[in-house]
């Protein structure tokens, strides 16, 4: 037996062990089975080609049945080895694609938490505000009910509109 050894990103390593257990199949016979698969299925002609993003695996069919006849062993596992090169080029760029998306991710999320934050803080700053207009106006009314209480003093005409405005009274 030889080893193969290729880099995945966590993400795509855990949806394909995720895979593996639902289809009760162990990741090393799978992907020997898509070897397999691969070097036995002869390409054909007109066949619709994948599109997109989601086509790198499809890399393995490029070489033709004649191609696979004509060639050597070693010759095949070097084609091999290269499109497998390519496949983890793309499965590289992709996992950067991902790193990149999270990591703005986590900013967005960051920045977030600071807006949160302000207002938080703008909110506790309103609350004392409401209470010190409270506790004011508690001053002013008292004061004026010790000057309307005071005999001694007299009240001019504003006074008496003013006192009338603090306790609601509009007339």
């Amino acid at each position: 037996m030889t080893r193969i050894s290729f880099d995945l990103s966590p993400e795509l390593h855990q949806q394909f062990k995720l895979y593996c257990a639902e289809n009760k199949c162990s990741m090393t016979d799978k992907i020997t089975d898509y070897i397999k698969q691969t070097l036995e299925t002869p390409k054909v002609e007109n066949s619709p080609q994948p599109q997109g993003e989601n086509h790198s695996f499809f890399l393995f069919e490029k070489d033709t049945v004649e191609n696979k006849n004509n060639n050597t062993t070693e010759e095949r596992l070097k084609t091999l080895e290269q499109k497998f090169s390519e496949v983890l080029d793309h499965v590289k760029a992709l996992d950067e694609t991902v790193s990149s998306q999270n990591e703005m991710g986590s900013m967005l999320s960051s920045n977030l938490g600071e807006v949160n934050q302000a207002l938080k803080q703008i909110d506790k700053k309103l609350t004392e505000t409401d209470q010190k207009f409270g506790i004011t106006g508690k001053l002013i009314e008292s004061a004026m009910n010790a000057i309307e209480q005071t005999g001694s003093a007299e009240k001019c005409e504003d006074d008496l509109k003013g006192i009338a405005v603090l306790k609601g009274n509009t007339t």
